[in-house]
């Protein structure tokens, strides 16, 4: 890592600083090296990989997404270009609902009894980790407390958020997803 560090810096303007960011990127990423992404991301900011890299390192940073996570990263990354989104989240962490059944189908209410997700999922689970594993035509994903499916993915099965992953069946086949919604385990 550090030859492509210096290259990059010693050789900013030559044909290859892209390859050496791209290296440099895949190194840390492999690594799962925190410290690594931070420093690319604060040195690095135009390479192609920056977004990339400050998404892996905010999904290294934050497993659960409690509100003492969240600002403590905001804290530590005040450039991260998505600082709205973590804003949004630590906001929606304030909302508490609660599973309500409505004849056949089940929605969320807020502590007021206000029904703030309508009753049209056959089965939801509480919120954990700011999301609910919902269940629609024999179909499972995930909604937030705003009723969107964030990953935008459906599976034939799911179970709830813990420790910042979640297992997920698609195929036929288990595996594990990030908070991010990616895939972090090979399948079963």
């Amino acid at each position: 890592a550090e030859t492509y560090r210096s290259f990059i810096k010693k050789y900013t303007k030559n044909v290859m600083v892209n390859t050496a960011y791209e290296k440099l990127f895949a190194i840390y990423k492999q690594n799962s090296d925190v410290k690594g992404l931070a420093e690319f991301v604060k040195d690095f900011p135009k390479a192609l990989q920056a977004m990339e890299a400050w998404k892996l390192l905010f999904s290294l940073s934050v497993k659960s997404f409690s509100n003492d996570e969240l600002t403590r990263f905001l804290e530590m990354y005040p450039d991260f270009p998505f600082r709205g989104s973590i804003l949004k989240e630590l906001e929606l962490n304030k909302l508490v609902l609660f599973p309500f059944q409505k004849e056949d189908l089940f929605g969320f209410i807020n502590n007021q009894g206000k029904i703030i997700i309508s009753p049209v999922y056959d089965e939801v689970t509480e919120f954990y980790e700011g999301l609910s594993v919902v269940n629609k035509n024999d179909t499972f994903f995930f909604i937030n407390k705003e009723n969107e499916n964030p990953f935008n993915v459906t599976y034939s099965g799911a179970y709830r958020f813990q420790n910042g992953m979640a297992p997920v069946k698609k195929n036929n086949r288990w595996h594990f997803i990030n908070r991010q919604g990616q895939t972090i385990s090979r399948t079963y």
